[in-house]
């Protein structure tokens, strides 16, 4: 507790009326207390209908949306999948997409741990009823997955990936449009897009929610020496 905080209580990620309240509290007890964004995380709004928001994207992004999801139809019958149940063969065949192309230097498929925390992740979430693993198919193929949990209105993204044959195609951001149209569909609260402000997220949405560090600095010597280091 703040009261038993000999040197400093740091929290990270999170927004900023957490940070609000852990200032209200730690103040009057003498604290200093410093807030910096640590990351922006952009988010979709759900209100309207989705053409209302296929309107408000710009011309570029339309055209060329529709351009890619003609050239993808000319393979084969295009469909989206979202799968509830942590099953063995949708897992892999996430984890074997999201360990493709760029990406690969740092996938899932390449860690043992990460294998196993996202898989226990995953049955957390399917007990719940929370797990939301999508894919884009041509055909029986999976070209693009996601990653995502869904709880209290919100569908917060945490990972995806596409498979590099068909680059050409963008699957991505055609899973990402088929996505937020289900989004809309159910009458969800928000998409979250989670991580930092990558220019790909941006085309989706301009706006951000901040995610914060927060320090509070106990008004003794260690913790104003640790304040002095801080700054």
């Amino acid at each position: 507790s703040l009261s038993k905080a000999r040197r400093s209580v740091a929290l990270r990620f999170v927004d900023h009326r957490t940070a609000a309240a852990v200032r209200a509290m730690a103040e009057p007890l003498g604290f200093h207390v410093h807030a910096r964004v640590l990351e922006r995380s952009p988010y979709v709004p759900i209100s309207g209908t989705f053409e209302d928001y296929e309107h408000r994207m710009s011309s570029k992004v339309r055209s060329d949306l529709a351009r890619r999801r003609r050239r993808l139809n000319d393979e084969g019958p295009v469909r989206l999948e979202v799968v509830t149940d942590a099953t063995a063969e949708a897992l892999a065949e996430f984890i074997r997409l999201e360990g493709s192309g760029w990406k690969s230097g740092n996938a899932i498929e390449h860690d043992v741990r990460s294998r196993g925390f996202y898989a226990e992740v995953a049955r957390w979430a399917a007990r719940l009823g929370l797990l939301r693993i999508a894919f884009l198919r041509v055909g029986d193929r999976a070209v693009a997955a996601d990653f995502s949990i869904e709880t209290d209105g919100r569908h917060y993204l945490l990972k995806t990936g596409y498979d590099p044959d068909y680059r050409r195609f963008g699957p991505g951001k055609l899973l990402r449009h088929a996505m937020l149209q289900r989004a809309f569909a159910a009458n969800l609260e928000s998409y979250e897009f989670l991580g930092t402000d990558d220019p790909w997220k941006l085309e989706w949405t301009d706006l951000a929610r901040d995610r914060l560090a927060v320090q509070a600095f106990a008004p003794s010597l260690p913790g104003r020496l640790e304040r002095a280091a801080y700054a």
